[in-house]
């Protein structure tokens, strides 16, 4: 729902707005599970081989709240499990 939003919002809201959806997947917090094997488990299946960080999904809200010529788009912060 979000994503259809955005791509219709960020072409007709208008010119001095953008709109674009960040969809961070398996991210290191505390809303992971606490066993320690069971994280493990979910980084091993993650092509980069780890978790996300809070602080590389904080990053790519920086970089796009910085770009004012993006707009309309759905960013994938997911370390390559779901390849497109």
């Amino acid at each position: 729902m979000a994503v259809a939003l955005v791509t219709g919002g960020g072409r007709g809201i208008g010119r001095a707005v953008t709109a674009n959806v960040i969809a961070p997947a398996l991210i290191e917090t505390d809303m992971m599970p606490a066993d320690p094997a069971i994280r493990q488990a979910l980084a091993e299946h993650t092509p980069v081989g780890r978790l996300g960080t809070s602080e590389e999904v904080a990053d790519m809200v920086a970089a796009v709240v910085r770009s004012g010529y993006m707009t309309g788009q759905s960013i994938l912060l997911e370390g390559g499990r779901h390849p497109t």
